[in-house]
């Protein structure tokens, strides 16, 4: 009994101690926000109204003085992310279903060919560079959304295909070939049974997928300029003009830059709940 209530106190100890350290970065990046330039300048701080006196002189600038300076730059990850998830949640969904359940592509057909769409994640994105600048200027898609939305979708699909096959085939070919003898057809098949038991599985790809693009930024560098920059492209830029905008300015940023997300978290966790229970019952 003591060594079961001893391996429990070290080991919730050292996960807590990790966890500690993993959100530190993210506690210094938010009080980094609600300090002043002489606060930063002046040495570490920690605590707030110990170490320093908190201020609100980066989010006020951010949101009364300085909206035009990020705002376009937000908007486009936003179309872009948002686009592209929904692109590559629906041909990975059509791509997904061709592969768990039609036996006359062959070899196309079987589990081994789902890592092989996987491969081209593993192709260096800087061999791609020169080529994708080369192809998108002489196909006027430089510096454009639809250039990006292009390409991500192109990047994101095989995974989204290889994900959502296992997904598909986890489901009972019987249940579909019930409906179908009571007068169903394929497509009414995937929209009414198969769609709704993979739902889940859907939400998940396509937060992933919209994670993946707007975190994303090699490409965005090499194929934007003005027009269509997107946000880790203007957060690099800001921190490299540290010394006029200030690291407060810049970590307030930071912390705008992650909202997208974890909203978009929040909010699609209940789909995936209802998914599952709508699934279940199915």
């Amino acid at each position: 009994m003591r060594r079961s209530k001893g391996a429990w106190f070290f080991t919730y100890g050292v996960l807590t101690a990790w966890s500690l350290l993993l959100l530190f970065p993210m506690y210094w990046v938010v009080t980094t926000s609600f300090k002043t330039r002489p606060a930063i300048s002046g040495g570490a701080t920690f605590v707030p109204w110990v170490d320093f006196d908190p201020s609100l002189q980066a989010w006020r600038e951010l949101f009364s003085e300085s909206t035009d300076r990020w705002l376009p730059f937000f908007a486009n990850s936003l179309i872009i992310s948002v686009v592209t998830a929904a692109l590559a949640s629906v041909f990975g969904m059509m791509g997904g279903y061709a592969l768990a359940r039609w036996r006359r592509l062959g070899p196309f057909a079987s589990a081994q060919f789902g890592f092989l769409l996987l491969g081209q994640r593993m192709f260096p994105a800087a061999l791609l560079a020169l080529p994708m600048l080369i192809m998108f200027q002489d196909l006027k898609l430089l510096d454009t959304r639809v250039g990006l939305i292009l390409l991500y979708t192109a990047f994101s699909t095989p995974f989204a295909v290889w994900l959502l096959t296992e997904f598909i085939r986890s489901v009972p070919v019987e249940i579909e070939e019930s409906a179908m003898l009571d007068g169903s057809s394929r497509l009414g098949v995937i929209f009414r049974i198969t769609l709704p038991l993979v739902l889940p599985g859907l939400i998940g790809v396509f937060v992933l997928v919209l994670a993946g693009a707007w975190n994303e930024y090699f490409f965005a560098l090499v194929l934007t300029f003005s027009e269509s920059v997107t946000v880790p492209i203007f957060l690099a830029n800001q921190i490299n003009q540290t010394e006029s905008v200030g690291w407060y300015f810049v970590s307030a940023i930071g912390i705008l830059s992650s909202f997208p997300l974890i909203i978009a978290a929040l909010v699609l966790q209940r789909f995936i709940q209802r998914g599952l229970v709508a699934g279940a019952v199915k």
